[in-house]
């Protein structure tokens, strides 16, 4: 199957948009484990209860928090295509 010129252009920004996505979740999953870690340092014995709400976060971004890249989203478009 051959794209046309307009279709690879879509293509290609579509790849870079997911990938551009993928690193900015990783990036925030990084800055709120490394403000994590500072809350552990700085609180002390009351770490549990004062940094409770960014181990929430981390948790809940951990399965968020990795990078995919492009090739689920051209599987995705040849099934389409194909059907």
């Amino acid at each position: 199957m051959r794209l046309t010129l307009e279709e690879a252009l879509q293509l290609k920004e579509a790849r870079d948009k997911k990938i551009r996505d993928d690193w900015i979740r990783v990036m925030e999953m990084r800055i709120n484990q490394e403000k994590l870690a500072e809350c552990y340092r700085t609180e002390g014995v009351n770490s549990y209860e004062q940094c409770a709400h960014l181990a929430q976060t981390v948790i809940s971004q951990i399965p968020e928090g990795r990078i995919r890249g492009f090739r689920l989203l051209e599987q995705r478009r040849n099934n389409e295509t194909q059907s």
